[in-house]
């Protein structure tokens, strides 16, 4: 299954914050980007919780990604589950 272009950018952005070490607010960094996907999903991640400001920058919130990894991996779960389902009622019709 392909994997969306916004997943693929969010996850560029928190691999950024990850070779920074930028994972406490002590240690924020800026954030620069010249694609605008990324800057897109650097906005997504901010509402979401997962990039945190801080004094000289943002940081990541490892606990908060995981758990927004985790969502998105259960949501995926239960539409093939639910594409299952629909196949299975449609062939025995």
């Amino acid at each position: 299954m392909p994997v969306p272009a916004g997943a693929i950018a969010e996850r560029r952005v928190v691999e950024q914050f990850i070779a920074a070490d930028a994972l406490r607010p002590s240690d924020a960094i800026e954030f620069k980007s010249i694609f605008s996907r990324r800057l897109r999903a650097f906005e997504r991640l901010k509402q979401g919780g997962v990039i945190k400001s801080a004094t000289g920058g943002w940081y990541l919130d490892e606990d908060a990604w995981t758990e927004r990894r985790s969502k998105r991996r259960k949501r995926a779960a239960l539409l093939v589950g639910a594409g299952l389902v629909v196949g299975a009622v449609l062939s025995a019709l």
